[in-house]
């Protein structure tokens, strides 16, 4: 079972991450509302279908705080898709640093808190948003619409 189960069970949001040094670095922080899954990255997910609706259901919004490596973002995924990506943030941590714990240590306690509190709603796959499109339209707006989608049709079609 995930270590600290019991400390989300009647909380409004919660905190994931992939070991208890990092559940450690949370609580030293303040944050008593994170649990560590079980056997890290490496982890079967069994346990979370069997909690799913005593401890997750309730919960209004889930941080994802997993390491940046290859195995900590296929967990950050596959937890998100079956927890509810509307209602995750992923949590960074810079680019010197690949856990909660790492950035605690180096940082401190004002960091790490700043990172949990800047996670960004992770993307839904296919979607865009109007800073997506900024350079198009401004393209549009510059050169006129015919000339501005010949533009971005060259750059499109040389990649």
């Amino acid at each position: 079972i995930p270590y600290n189960i019991d400390a989300i069970r009647d909380t409004p949001e919660c905190i994931l991450v992939e070991g208890e040094f990092d559940a450690l670095s949370y609580m030293a922080v303040g944050r008593t509302d994170v649990i560590s899954v079980p056997n890290g990255a490496n982890s079967q997910l069994d346990w979370l279908d069997e909690l799913s609706e005593s401890h997750f259901e309730q919960k209004q919004v889930i941080y994802l705080s997993v390491d940046t490596d290859r195995k900590g973002r296929e967990l950050c995924r596959e937890l998100s898709r079956r927890l509810g990506v509307d209602r995750c943030r992923i949590v960074t941590y810079g680019e010197a640093y690949k856990d909660a714990n790492e950035l605690l240590v180096a940082e401190g306690p004002d960091a790490l808190l700043k990172a949990l509190e800047d996670a960004p709603i992770p993307r839904l796959e296919g979607t865009f948003t109007a800073e997506d499109l900024r350079e198009g339209c401004t393209n549009c707006l510059k050169r006129g619409i015919l000339r501005a989608w010949n533009w971005e049709y060259r750059i499109w079609t040389k990649s």
